[in-house]
């Protein structure tokens, strides 16, 4: 922070922002118009469908749709992408700020409804449950590899400055 003030966070903020868009994103309708979109509701309904899948299967699957569909809708996702996310609405954007939502916790329950379908398809899709961790933990390791390269050459540039100031008396 004392070293990158301005860029610190601008980069998290920009984190937060992808992260935000990511949930909006795979949260979204399962359709738009004729076409089917790949998200969370749309698989839901597929499996929800599914003749080869036993009614108790049927029962966790849905109670984990629940609680995430619960959440993000009590969070205000919907409204957020609607009106700030995707689109800016005036009237929302002169608003006074909320601090409504949670994206540990929200991501945390798509984690858990993923795994379980993913479980049950004998197939977890493991480029959200593991990709996506192993994802961010490299870019976390790229940004504070960035940063400790940047204090390095920081360093050696001041010591360099010194070595070729002559040194002026009187």
């Amino acid at each position: 922070m004392k070293h990158f003030y301005p860029l610190f966070h601008t980069f998290i903020g920009t984190i937060q922002e992808a992260w935000q868009s990511e949930i909006m994103r795979i949260m979204d309708n399962p359709r738009f118009r004729t076409r089917e979109n790949v998200t969370v509701r749309l698989v839901h309904e597929k499996f929800q469908n599914e003749s080869s899948i036993t009614q108790a299967q049927r029962d966790e699957e849905l109670r984990l749709f629940n609680l995430l569909f619960d959440r993000y809708t009590s969070d205000g996702y919907a409204n957020f992408r609607n009106r700030l996310g995707f689109h800016v609405d005036l009237e929302e954007a002169l608003k006074e700020p909320s601090n409504e939502g949670n994206l540990h916790e929200m991501t945390n329950l798509i984690l858990d409804w993923y795994r379980y379908v993913g479980t049950v398809y004998e197939g977890e899709p493991k480029f959200f449950t593991v990709g996506a961790q192993t994802a961010g933990k490299g870019m976390a390791l790229q940004f504070k590899e960035m940063m400790l390269d940047t204090l390095f050459h920081r360093s050696h540039r001041q010591r360099d400055r010194r070595k070729k100031k002559p040194r002026r008396y009187g």
